[in-house]
């Protein structure tokens, strides 16, 4: 694939990551630690080293919080 092994595994844990954020499933938190990272400052150089972006930058959907407008 063109890169080392750690490399290979560090990319496909943060895209994981990534994709969960993007979704809406996880928080920015919630996805850093799933795949392995216990400081978030860690997580976050991380991502943007790999993606050029901060994981904060992401836009995730909207979740439809309407509460009685059912008709």
């Amino acid at each position: 694939y063109g890169m080392k092994l750690y490399e290979f595994y560090n990319h496909n844990r943060l895209s994981k990551a990534k994709q969960s954020i993007e979704n809406g499933e996880a928080t920015i938190k919630e996805a850093a630690l799933n795949i392995g990272y216990a400081n978030i400052s860690n997580f976050s150089k991380a991502f943007k080293k790999e993606f050029g972006m901060l994981p904060s930058q992401i836009k995730s959907p909207q979740r439809n919080l309407s509460f009685g407008t059912a008709k």
